[in-house]
């Protein structure tokens, strides 16, 4: 079964396993612990004195309670990258085996706190530049210069040069053009 919050993939079998742990805990336990994990999510600290009390409270041992906070931690991330409404996450999280009161006690937590986890992966995402034009020319008799324009991850425009000999320039053309076939391939795929 595919899901939405793990990216339109079946849910991975570790967290299948942690939605049985969470089931343990009361659903006020539950939303106890998903408003300790999100913090860390929202860029503040975890608050490990709170989760040590936590875990004492719901007589947890120290495994159950990083796995619990690995789960919970998955969940809220997974579901705000890939922009899950909270009521499709609590149907998924039902459809995995969660009661309808513990998969409420975690969307109420993740419908509070989505968007400042959402702006919060925005920051934090890995971003490329742009390449905006190339330009070859001759350096020499057996020599290329690439002339690339581009703009970086935060566009502003920068060129480089690639020097590179004949030969190399021609395993590269010859790379280059192999990967236009694949690329055409897996297209037509």
């Amino acid at each position: 079964m595919k899901f939405r919050f793990c990216g339109e993939a079946d849910c991975p079998d570790w967290l299948l396993m942690q939605i049985n742990s969470l089931s343990n805990l009361s659903p006020p336990k539950l939303q106890e612990l998903c408003e300790i994990v999100v913090q860390p999510l929202i860029g503040k600290e975890m608050d490990y004195i709170q989760l040590k009390n936590f875990s004492k409270a719901a007589s947890l041992e120290l495994s159950e309670v990083k796995a619990c906070v690995s789960a919970v931690q998955q969940i809220l991330k997974s579901g705000s990258c890939y922009a899950v409404s909270p009521s499709d996450l609590g149907q998924e999280l039902e459809q995995l085996g969660l009661d309808r009161q513990h998969s409420q006690a975690i969307v109420e937590v993740y419908s509070k706190e989505r968007n400042e986890i959402m702006n919060r992966l925005k920051d934090h995402m890995i971003r490329t530049g742009r390449l905006t034009d190339v330009k070859a020319s001759k350096d020499g008799a057996n020599g290329i210069v690439l002339h690339l324009s581009h703009t970086d991850y935060c566009d502003i425009k920068r060129e480089n040069n690639v020097f590179m000999t004949k030969d190399q320039a021609q395993i590269f053309l010859a790379e280059l053009k192999t990967l236009k076939k694949r690329m055409e391939q897996l297209e037509t795929e």
